[in-house]
Order: C-alpha cells, then structure tokens, then sequence
C-alpha cells in the first residue's frame, strides 16, 4: 500500500508560481491555469505576476481557473504593474465570491488603473467572503478618488468578520473626505485586531489626518496599529498633534 509523506501532501494542497518580470503569451497562460485547476485538494495558491504584461482578458482568464478550486483557503494574487484596468477588477470581483472558504487573501494591484469603480467592486465582493480572517490589499498608485467613496465605505464596514488587515491606498487621490469615510467605515470593524493603514501622498491635508485617528481610535479591541499618513506638506508640529492624539491607543508606529 503507498503511503502519502507529508512533504507530499504539502505539495498536493499548495502551489506557488513565480513568473514576474516574464511576458506570458496565451499559450502559457492556459498551461498555467491548467495546473491551477488541475489539484481539487488545493488549499493554498500562490501566484507572483508581476510587470507580466497582464490585460483585462488574461486577469479574467486566470480567475477562472483559479474559482474552480472551491476549497481554496488561501489566495495571494501578487499583479501590480500589469495594464489592469477598471472593467478587469470588476469582471475579477464578480467571479471571487465564489471562493467562500477563503480565509487568508493578498490583493497586490500596485500601479494598475483600478479606479475608484474598480475599488468598489472589489469592497463589495469581500463583503461576501464571510469565513475571510486576513485580509491585505495593495492598492498604491491605483487612480483612486473620491468617487463613489460612500459605497465603498458603506461595502468596508461590513467586513465584519476581518480580524488583520493590511490597506495600502498610499499615491492616490483620496482627499480628507475620502480618508475620513474609510476610516469611519474602518471603526466599525469590531473584530479588528490589527491593522495597517497605509494613505500616504493622497490629496489630504493635517484636519483629514486628525479625522483619521479620531476614528481609529474607537477600535476597542485592537492590538496592533501602523498608521502612515505622511503627505507632501506636512510639518513636525502636524506630526506632533497626530501622534499626541494617538498615545491613548495599544500600539502605533507612525510613518512621518
């Protein structure tokens, strides 16, 4: 009788693929989506495709293969500096709510042109993700204003079941009403136990930073806080203001 070794049984339930920097034809792309799916034990996947010359119809492509792994727990999707664009990340949101078991998930989109639809899409989909406990999104560099920022803040505070978060919406062009409702919406996270908050060089200004962790500040059962809200004219007197406003809180590294 053949016996399974754990190492093996590591390698059935996860896969990592790393082909950043590399150009991936179509042909490569099915082979890989091929192997994605390939494994119905999957639990983890892993995929590192950066500055690959992804477009809207590759990202579709790709999450596709990736939902017919409906056992998926964890997910790290690593995409930044590909030509990914708004309609992508809404075809990409419609499609991810069928992961239910996803617990952990990595949403790296750094230098694409997501836009603040996109962002919506996105919030709304990991609303319906109910068993997510670890939820990191880099959206630095996205195109991401104020439009619709309403819904996406009314779609952030129901991820009620996110217990670390990760949020860099740093480069952006979010201004003090944008990063005041974001971080509203994130003081209603009740089971929040840490978070970083990356808003650095949006359109905001020292009254929007002192919002912010006014807000953060009613997160009653959170341990761990790194909170960076540097922008291109702040002075060591704003500095010294949000840090005092912030000394009653657990733990904060603060980014000047």
């Amino acid at each position: 009788m053949k016996t399974v070794s754990i190492k093996d049984e590591k390698e059935s339930t996860n896969l990592e693929i790393n082909k950043s920097f590399i150009k991936i034809n179509s042909e490569e792309l099915i082979e890989m989506g091929e192997k994605i799916c390939k494994n119905k034990d999957l639990i983890s996947l892993k995929l590192e495709l950066v500055n690959c010359q992804f477009q809207n119809d590759n990202l579709a492509t790709l999450i596709e293969f990736i939902v017919q792994n409906v056992n998926l727990k964890k997910l790290y999707l690593y995409l930044g500096c590909n030509n990914i664009q708004t309609q992508g990340i809404i075809n990409m949101s419609q499609l991810m709510v069928n992961l239910v078991n996803l617990n952990f998930l990595i949403l790296s989109f750094g230098d694409c042109q997501i836009g603040s639809l996109g962002f919506l899409h996105i919030a709304q989909a990991i609303s319906k993700l109910t068993d997510l406990k670890i939820l990191r999104i880099h959206f630095w560099n996205c195109r991401l204003k104020n439009e619709y920022i309403n819904q996406i803040a009314q779609s952030i505070q129901s991820w009620n079941n996110i217990q670390h978060l990760s949020f860099d919406l740093s480069n952006n062009r979010l201004n003090n009403e944008g990063i005041i409702l974001i971080a509203q919406s994130l003081s209603k996270l009740e089971s929040l136990k840490g978070l970083l908050l990356n808003l650095e060089q949006n359109s905001h200004s020292s009254s929007g930073c002192f919002e912010v962790v006014k807000c953060l500040k009613q997160l009653k059962n959170l341990l761990s806080l790194n909170l960076n809200l540097k922008f291109q004219n702040i002075n060591s007197y704003s500095i010294q203001l949000i840090q005092r406003r912030c000394k009653k809180m657990k733990r904060l590294v603060f980014f000047r």
